[in-house]
C-alpha cells in the first residue's frame, strides 16, 4: 500500500492536482515536469490577467471621468472588464498548457475570482459581503476563462 502511495507526488501543484511520476517523467513543457509547467503556466496568466485589469480600470477611471458615466454604466464595465481579462486569461493558459483547455481556462477564472474576492475582503473587513454580486461576479470570471481556454 505504501508503495502506491510513493508514486503520487504534489510536485508545486495546487491542491488536488497529483502528478504520477512514472507516467510524467518522460512529458515535460518547456523542460520541465508537467505538473510544475502546469502552476507555473496559470501563475503567469493570473499576473498577465491582473495588469490587464490595471490597465483596463485605469482607462475606464479616465472614461469615467471625461464622460461622467452613471453608476449602472459602471457596473456594466467592470464586468465587461473583469470578462475581458478572464477571457484574456482562460486563453493564454489554454494556449501554454495545451492539454483539457477548457479546465486551465476554467481553473484561471475562478483563481482570478478567488484573489480578487480575497482582497475586496481584507479592504472592507467590516462591511458585509453582497454575496449576489460575488456569484455574478464569480460566474463572469468562470465563463470568461472557460470559453478563453475552448478559443485557444
Amino acid at each position: 500500500m505504501q508503495r502506491y502511495f510513493q508514486r503520487f507526488v504534489i510536485l508545486k501543484a495546487p491542491p488536488g492536482i497529483y502528478c504520477n511520476i512514472d507516467s510524467f517523467k518522460r512529458r515535460t513543457i518547456y523542460g520541465k515536469w508537467y505538473c510544475e509547467a502546469q502552476l507555473q503556466a496559470t501563475l503567469k496568466t493570473l499576473l498577465i490577467s491582473y495588469i490587464l485589469t490595471g490597465i483596463l480600470l485605469v482607462v475606464l477611471a479616465f472614461a469615467l471621468y471625461k464622460l461622467r458615466l452613471k453608476e449602472g454604466q459602471v457596473n456594466l464595465m467592470v464586468y465587461a472588464v473583469y470578462l475581458l481579462t478572464c477571457l484574456c486569461g482562460g486563453f493564454l493558459a489554454g494556449k501554454r498548457i495545451r492539454q483539457r483547455r477548457f479546465f486551465w481556462g476554467l481553473l484561471s477564472g475562478l483563481l482570478y475570482f478567488l484573489v480578487l474576492f480575497a482582497v475586496s475582503w481584507a479592504m472592507n473587513m467590516g462591511s458585509a459581503i453582497d454575496m449576489e454580486r460575488s456569484v455574478t461576479v464569480m460566474g463572469i470570471c468562470a465563463l470568461g476563462g472557460t470559453i478563453g481556454g475552448m478559443l485557444s
